[in-house]
């Protein structure tokens, strides 16, 4: 996978590709935010899925309840844009042209307040960067900075994950270090790992 930067036109930041496994989500109040069915849904509404048609009747039901361990795009598909472009006021799509990193956001921001994520009157907001923080310390809490650099595409040994994305300072609990208490994250990750 070829990234260009239109901040930079001449550089292209790397020539990489990884595998995810993204499972559904086990509770049912995360539906909404379910990359998988979000994803699914728009690939069937652009009608790039191999063996289902969008406009056949039935499909979703067909799909839901299909048994495939991977679901098929069209060779087409392979080159068109998924995020497309709104023309203005939303009301057709501009087939050639990527969603902006803005409308991204503005998106990912009306899903996490209607999800409950973020409070609508707060002055919060939800951004790619806060997301993929918040899943470079969890990653980093189950398994290792290392790890974390791989997932990140952070260079092998920097510090950029150290300093520009890790909380385990905030993580702390130096009341427990300072008197001598038993610290209420070791206690729960002493409790997690007995369980």
């Amino acid at each position: 996978m070829k990234i260009e930067s239109r901040i930079y036109p001449k550089r292209t930041l790397r020539n990489c590709s990884m595998t995810f496994t993204i499972r559904s989500p086990g509770n049912v109040d995360n539906a909404e935010l379910s990359l998988p069915h979000r994803l699914l849904a728009l690939l069937l509404k652009r009608n790039f899925l191999l063996d289902y048609e969008s406009t056949e009747p039935g499909v979703v039901s067909k799909l839901l309840s299909g048994e495939e361990y991977r679901i098929k795009l069209r060779p087409e598909a392979t080159e068109k844009l998924v995020f497309l472009k709104a023309r203005p006021r939303g009301l057709s799509l501009v087939e050639d042209e990527p969603m902006s990193a803005h409308a991204l956001s503005d998106y990912l921001n009306k899903s996490s307040r209607s999800a409950g994520l973020i409070s609508p009157r707060g002055a919060m907001s939800a951004t790619f960067y806060a997301w993929r923080q918040s899943a470079a310390n969890k990653l980093d809490e189950v398994t290792d900075t290392a790890t974390t650099r791989t997932v990140m595409h952070h260079e092998a040994g920097s510090s950029v994950f150290e300093t520009h994305y890790s909380n385990k300072v905030d993580r702390i609990d130096l009341w427990a270090i300072a008197t001598g208490e038993t610290s209420a994250v070791a206690a729960s990750h002493d409790d997690a790992a007995a369980g």
